[in-house]
């Protein structure tokens, strides 16, 4: 009984996951999705009781643990416990939920439920865009971006909605294309369209990196490409993203101060980080006499590159960490790609979209980055499984 309630909160996390703005306020702030998540984890832990297998731990541990050391050098000690809590801990807790209570046989109904959310949030996004709907409450002060042109969604930036959707459609369309289920892979075009509506540069760049890798997995036979080469191959793709979007003139030059001024806090602080969530207070103090630099001030909340967040936030051991955890997808996408290659669909995504920008750090990507390893450690078990 308590595992059927927890599989059921599992699938509205993941329904929901694009309801966090819905937040509450008071002592330990947190909002709609991080209550069902650490809902979900505790009926979970419950119907488990003395079981606690929490996979890949190693790494995980040290991703945390150099977070934790970042909350002690930390001039803001709020908002990095604050990130700890919301972007890493309960996402992980959610993970852990997610590996000891779904199994192969639950894939089917997690793929076809974050099918229906990603939809919804697309086709919400394409009427805004459309002028059918209006901005949420949250949005007061967003309405540059429609008149730009550019999808919002519900969401704070137009690259917030496209790191969304981008790597759940991703992953999405493979497993839909693997099955054969056409009219699941073709209602895809939908968030797709909006990504391209939202106009994020990195995310035409992943998207193309990682639709090149996967035409290559699906004709490997064929081509008689082992999935080292696919790797390669996408590791090309992705340097020539690099270029592409380092040729436009006005991103270079805002993503080279963002990165340049990151890169060297990262160096001075390579131990501990500075905290997670504290980048813009750092950026602030450095440039307070550059006028040209303070325009950057409102889009500097983070250095728009998900590598120098992880060591900003938590040094060298978080950075160690992710990066381990990276390493053990790609050994058994070498290994054995054909079950897992679905959710690293998802992963690969995130990680060439992350060079450009933070595609890790908010509640709902650090959610769907659990749940593509939470997919890849099911999907692997049964490869593990088929294979004995």
């Amino acid at each position: 009984m308590l595992k059927s309630v927890a599989r059921l909160l599992l699938l509205f996390v993941i329904a929901l996951t694009p309801l966090y703005w819905l937040r509450l306020d008071g002592l330990v702030p947190t909002n709609f999705v991080e209550l069902l998540a650490i809902a979900a984890f505790l009926v979970a832990l419950a119907a488990w009781r003395v079981n606690f297998k929490l996979p890949y731990w190693q790494p995980i541990l040290l991703i945390v643990a150099g977070l934790v050391l970042g909350c002690l050098v930390s001039p803001d000690l709020r908002t990095s416990l604050g990130i700890l809590k919301g972007w890493f801990i309960v996402p992980i807790l959610f993970f852990w939920a997610v590996t000891n209570v779904l199994g192969t046989a639950d894939v089917p109904v997690v793929m076809r439920t974050l099918w229906w959310s990603v939809l919804v949030t697309a086709a919400h996004a394409l009427l805004q865009w459309l002028g059918l709907l209006g901005l949420l409450p949250h949005q007061a002060e967003l309405g540059q971006y429609l008149n730009e042109g550019r999808a919002l969604g519900w969401y704070e930036s137009p690259n917030y909605l496209a790191m969304y959707l981008l790597p759940a459609s991703l992953m999405l369309g493979g497993y839909y294309f693997s099955k054969r289920h056409w009219g699941s892979v073709l209602w895809l075009l939908v968030p797709l369209l909006v990504i391209l509506a939202a106009q994020s540069d990195a995310a035409y760049v992943a998207f193309i990196a990682i639709t090149a890798l996967y035409g290559l997995w699906a004709n490997r036979q064929r081509l008689g490409a082992p999935a080292a080469s696919l790797l390669s191959v996408a590791g090309l793709a992705i340097l020539l993203g690099v270029i592409y979007v380092l040729s436009i003139e006005q991103e270079l030059g805002d993503r080279l101060v963002l990165w340049g001024f990151a890169g060297e806090l990262g160096i001075s602080s390579l131990l501990t980080g500075v905290g997670a969530g504290t980048f813009q207070d750092f950026f602030q103090q450095r440039f307070a006499n550059d006028p040209a630099a303070q325009e950057l001030l409102p889009y500097a909340l983070h250095p728009h590159n998900l590598y120098l967040s992880l060591l900003l936030s938590g040094g060298v051991l978080t950075v160690i960490g992710f990066l381990w955890l990276v390493f053990k997808f790609a050994r058994k996408l070498v290994s054995n790609p054909d079950q897992v290659f679905i959710p690293l669909l998802g992963v690969g995504a995130v990680l060439v979209h992350g060079f450009f920008d933070t595609t890790y750090f908010k509640n709902d990507l650090a959610i769907l980055f659990w749940l593509f390893a939470g997919l890849f450690w099911i999907m692997s078990r049964q490869t593990e499984t088929t294979n004995g």
